[in-house]
């Protein structure tokens, strides 16, 4: 196999990360649940959702990872860290996801890019079985795939800096779809001459003015902490 670096250890992945977490949502509450489509291939956030009564299925919170464990999606790289729910809030999702959060691996982003390297998404991948076009992973997947594992000081430093990456494409990805909605609403105004081409966005839209202005700041105080680390 390969060589280990001085200091790290080789481990099962279930042992280091906790598959399937129990993240506690009472049956018919209604909660923000995320279908397969709602992951965008390649795509490490998520951004639409729908709200439904929870009666059963996977539940996880933000720091999670949805891994997707049928065919087509996972070798379409249907994978995702969770950042879209408030503090505290449990959310919900199809079967087909299993759910991946920190254990004795503590940094939800370096188990998000374990999921996305060669070697656990091939192995898991190689082990799917079911009828064609319905492959599945199977749970215990994780039991059999050995990582190699860092001392927390490594695993520390890669969260430092990889964090506000992760949140400068978080608040983009925000910042893109408030445009995409300003853009939607506007055209039809603007061809129906209800308002003119000269609008006042902020009187027109407060909202996602207001929303606009929060992740400026946002994006502003990720890049100042990014400088920082490659000066």
């Amino acid at each position: 196999g390969k060589e280990v670096p001085e200091g790290w250890d080789v481990k099962p992945f279930s042992e280091v990360v906790n598959v399937n977490p129990k993240r506690t949502l009472k049956r018919g509450t209604l909660a923000k649940k995320v279908s397969m489509s709602d992951l965008k291939p390649w795509q490490s956030w998520i951004e639409s959702w729908s709200y439904e009564k929870y009666n059963g299925g996977p539940t996880f919170k933000n720091g999670d990872i949805l891994f997707a464990r049928i065919t087509p999606s996972l070798e379409h790289g249907k994978t995702a860290l969770v950042s879209f729910l408030n503090e505290g809030e449990v959310a919900f999702g199809t079967t087909e996801f299993i759910v991946l959060g920190p254990k004795i691996i503590k940094s939800s982003y370096y188990i998000f890019y374990l999921c996305r390297t060669y070697e656990v998404r091939e192995r898991a991948i190689r082990a799917m079985s079911g009828s064609s076009g319905r492959q599945r992973v199977p749970n215990d997947i994780f039991d059999y795939i050995m990582i190699s594992v860092p001392p927390s000081s490594v695993v520390n430093k890669f969260d430092m800096i990889v964090h506000p990456l992760f949140q400068l494409i978080t608040v983009n990805a925000k910042e893109n779809t408030i445009l995409a909605r300003l853009r939607d609403n506007l055209l039809p105004k603007l061809l129906s001459g209800e308002i003119r081409v000269k609008v006042d966005v902020e009187k027109e839209f407060p909202e996602e003015t207001k929303k606009l202005e929060e992740i400026g700041k946002e994006k502003v105080k990720f890049q100042e902490t990014l400088e920082k680390w490659f000066k």
